[in-house]
């Protein structure tokens, strides 16, 4: 009788350890759905078998010892002989009220095979995006310190910069044609290239990175690891003797302070500064504040996923970051001219020590143009109009009050 018990629980556990085998397991990866179904019905019924023969057992032995100690009429003997083929002598009341033992025995033994028609484990099919592990050959992406070849147009090609055209970039030109180097000046907006702009504008103006363009013909998920700028915050309270804490001319600027004429930019400044406002009104006893900010170059890892329904989510996480521009290691907008100096020498940028030199120097103005592109989207002031406390945004790039 026990082993019976041993077996039943034995096939017990099994069928409970392969339904948690198949949890969460995609169905391609899985047991085939009839073959599932065989091996289910199969424990269950094995273990319904064990534990009915263990049932039987133990009620024949419990009614012989319940016959010796009571006296029963002979009717009642023989619906309790047949019990456990007959369950339906269960409803008889005389067979509880003179062997209630047995009766319950016999309830428990017509009760197991109604428990084997729900067994402890089921399968749900739940539809998800697939994700599956594919080769992406064309994911976009960008890598800022690559400059091509070498060759001028394709460094001109993978800038994110206008470069001027100066033919003086080349002094052993003479009467002979080439393309020109770049000769930067970041400081106005023309220099930035005009869809690096748009880019900015729009993600500044809907607050929400723009879809990238989907690299597989379903669902996937995917990371890249990127490089550029990141600006490093510090707030403050802005000082009594600003005229903002008073609430006259400009209630909010935002200023780029690297903004410089020459080719030679050394502060790393973009500053914030505003003085509270509630419902279009400027509190004048208020305490203002400014923001100073500063750029720093950091590693991304972007966290891409789409679905054919055609949404995307972008998540990003900052892997680490450095600094790359300071008063002691200014931004030299005019840096590019050293490498191509030389017409008759154009392979002169081509050694290896020059090389790592081009590369560290051409990421740090692709930082700087990605840089400016977003900055240019932000700065502006809000000024008061005279005669009234409303605001109004005054004609610089400022996308929104908001």
């Amino acid at each position: 009788m026990a082993a019976f018990y041993v077996l039943g629980v034995l096939f017990i556990a099994i069928h409970l350890g392969f339904f948690l085998f198949l949890h969460g397991k995609p169905v391609d990866q899985s047991v085939s759905q009839g073959l599932q179904s065989a091996i289910a019905n199969f424990l269950a019924i094995a273990a319904e078998i064990c534990l009915l023969s263990g049932i039987t057992l133990a009620y024949e032995q419990y009614l012989w010892r319940t016959l010796q100690k009571r006296t029963l009429g002979a009717i009642t003997i023989d619906k309790l002989l047949r019990l456990v083929s007959a369950p339906w002598n269960l409803v008889l009341p005389r067979l509880l009220m003179g062997a209630p033992g047995p009766w319950i025995v016999g309830f428990v033994c017509f009760s197991v095979p109604l428990a084997v028609v729900f067994p402890p484990g089921a399968m749900t099919l739940e539809f998800r995006e697939g994700v599956m592990p594919v080769l992406l050959p064309s994911v976009p992406t960008v890598n800022i310190s690559d400059w091509g070849n070498g060759e001028l147009a394709d460094i001109h090609r993978l800038a994110l910069w206008s470069p001027f055209n100066n033919t003086d970039v080349f002094p052993n030109v003479g009467k002979q044609t080439h393309a020109a180097a770049p000769r930067l000046t970041l400081t106005i907006p023309q220099a930035v290239l005009p869809k690096l702009l748009n880019v900015a504008t729009i993600v500044l103006a809907a607050g929400k990175p723009v879809n990238l363009p989907n690299p597989c013909r379903a669902s996937c998920v995917y990371n890249l690891r990127i490089d550029g700028p990141k600006l490093r915050c510090k707030s403050d309270i802005l000082p009594k003797d600003d005229s903002r804490s008073d609430c006259v001319g400009a209630v909010f600027s935002a200023i780029d302070e690297a903004e410089d004429p020459g080719p030679i930019i050394r502060k790393n400044s973009f500053k914030l500064t505003w003085a509270p406002v509630e419902n279009g009104v400027c509190l004048s006893n208020s305490t203002g504040r400014v923001m100073q900010c500063s750029t720093t170059l950091a590693s991304y890892d972007v966290h891409i996923s789409t679905f054919q329904n055609g949404t995307q989510t972008i998540g990003s996480s900052v892997i680490s970051e450095r600094e790359f521009w300071s008063e002691d290691m200014p931004i030299n907008t005019t840096v590019l001219r050293s490498y191509f100096r030389e017409f008759n020498n154009t392979a002169f940028h081509m050694f290896p020590e020059r090389r790592i030199n081009l590369t560290a120097d051409f990421l740090r103005l692709q930082a700087y143009s990605i840089r400016q592109a977003a900055l240019i989207a932000m700065t502006g002031t809000i000024d008061i109009d005279p005669g009234s406390s409303k605001i109004s945004p005054s004609r610089h790039h400022v996308l929104s009050t908001a």
